[in-house]
């Protein structure tokens, strides 16, 4: 899926396994660290996933390491944490 419309927890309830990738971005804050639409999505709908066990899940990270050392792939842990 490359473009979602509707129920981000709809759309991936339709299938078996998932590769979710998120970039290197850190506002400083505890949760909802993006500061992206993506924080409506880690805590809002995905709160809604209620098959996630039964699933193989993936995640990477994007990013760029040397000017984001401190917190190179932060949002890959964010992302790991409300799943």
């Amino acid at each position: 899926v490359d473009d979602i419309q509707g129920s981000v927890a709809a759309e991936f309830d339709k299938h078996d396994a998932l590769v979710l990738g998120t970039p290197t971005w850190n506002t400083g804050a505890d949760t909802e660290r993006s500061g992206t639409g993506w924080d409506e999505i880690y805590y809002g709908e995905m709160q809604e996933l209620k098959n996630l066990a039964t699933k193989k899940v993936a995640v990477f990270g994007l990013g760029d390491q040397i000017s984001y050392a401190e917190n190179y792939a932060d949002a890959t842990g964010e992302l790991h944490d409300v799943l």
